[in-house]
């Protein structure tokens, strides 16, 4: 809300946001309704016209808010502590995922809260918090007078299972004929690794099998990226390539499957994605959650694959993350929601052949929408 005497264009917000490529898409937006937007570090925008307000809408990096002084002296000034209205953290489960280690200046992100004045509303904004990393995040941010507004993350639309992860040939090589026969026909299909070396490996098991049928048509130069039905992404992926993938799966194209890392997931939009392979086990649930969430974003039914076994890569994963793993007589879909306060058991999907690998071995409806 704005405070007494404030006119609407004069109010700032300032927005924390974890990757440039949200920021931009974001400033972009909000310019083309009429909004004044401008993100950190934004090429041909002086540091002088944020000094002077001169924008309603500033996205930031966590790195951008507490390395250094500059911005700090920003918040600071007789403009700013009179204008900003509003603190949001975007992605705000990164808080509790990145801020330990990966990126540790999520984790200061109160302070930054702290140098506002004390009537700045303050907005942390997910799509998957469980209770505990819920209040995690409000004790980070000082959150006073909380209200909690939530929705259960579960999707009617993903079938969840398990199968024993044997090698890279013996899990993939179906994929690879699959994309070999299908081509452009085949649906799109994203395969998440928890390191960088693993997607490189994968990505060149898919070369050595596919050949010259990685292109489409085939025989062109694997170095044009718009030319690939299979690539990879990781955070060590030129930003050129990696804005070219992005466009690619967003929209009809020859790209058919992606392998990449958690640096793929954060703001991708890409409607039509039908498969989720997970090869390698996610840190904890939240992030599993947030993953398989890329898939079936249209609304049909999409299947989310964690590959299991003593090959496959979990240093760090949580117990309980490792215990859907292992679990064999549980509702998957219980077992990963259950950990979500706005979720609701009693809501099962009606036709348990829909559901998960473990629902579908007692499913006794004639009309199931998955086969193993």
């Amino acid at each position: 809300s704005l405070r007494p005497g404030m006119h609407a264009g004069d109010s700032i917000a300032i927005i924390v946001c974890p990757l440039k490529a949200l920021m931009k898409d974001q400033t972009s937006h909000f310019r083309d309704i009429g909004i004044s937007a401008a993100f950190g570090g934004e090429p041909n925008i002086s540091m002088d016209r944020f000094i002077r307000g001169e924008f309603q809408l500033i996205f930031l990096s966590p790195e951008c808010l507490n390395r250094g002084r500059a911005w700090r002296e920003i918040l600071k000034s007789n403009i700013y502590q009179e204008r900003v209205i509003a603190f949001v953290v975007d992605e705000a489960h990164l808080i509790k995922n990145w801020g330990d280690d990966y990126r540790p200046e999520f984790s200061k992100l109160g302070e930054i809260g702290s140098l506002l004045p004390q009537q700045t509303n303050v907005m942390a904004l997910t799509a998957t918090a469980t209770t505990a990393l819920r209040d995690h995040v409000i004790k980070i941010l000082g959150m006073k007078r909380v209200s909690v507004v939530e929705v259960s993350p579960g999707k009617d639309n993903l079938f969840f299972s398990i199968k024993e992860f044997k090698s890279i040939g013996e899990n993939f090589i179906p994929l690879m004929k699959e994309l070999k026969d299908k081509k452009l026909s085949m649906e799109r299909t994203l395969i998440f690794c928890r390191r960088p070396i693993d997607c490189a490996e994968l990505w060149s098991a898919f070369i050595r099998f596919l050949k010259d049928d990685i292109t489409e048509p085939p025989g062109l130069p694997l170095k044009i990226p718009e030319v690939r039905l299979v690539d990879y992404y990781t955070g060590c992926t030129q930003e050129a390539v990696r804005n070219v993938i992005l466009s690619q799966f967003s929209k009809p194209s020859c790209l058919r499957v992606v392998i990449a890392t958690v640096a793929f997931g954060l703001g991708v939009d890409c409607p039509d994605i039908r498969r989720v392979i997970h090869f390698g086990v996610p840190e904890d649930v939240e992030t599993y959650v947030q993953q398989v969430g890329r898939a079936g974003r249209d609304g049909k039914l999409s299947s989310c694959v964690m590959l299991y076994g003593p090959g496959v890569y979990r240093r760090f994963s949580n117990d309980h993350i490792l215990a859907y793993c292992k679990s064999k007589d549980t509702c998957r879909r219980d077992f990963l929601y259950s950990m979500f306060s706005s979720y609701n058991p009693n809501e099962r999907l009606k036709n348990t052949c829909s559901c998960c690998d473990v629902c579908f071995q007692v499913c006794s409806c004639s009309e199931c929408q998955f086969s193993q």
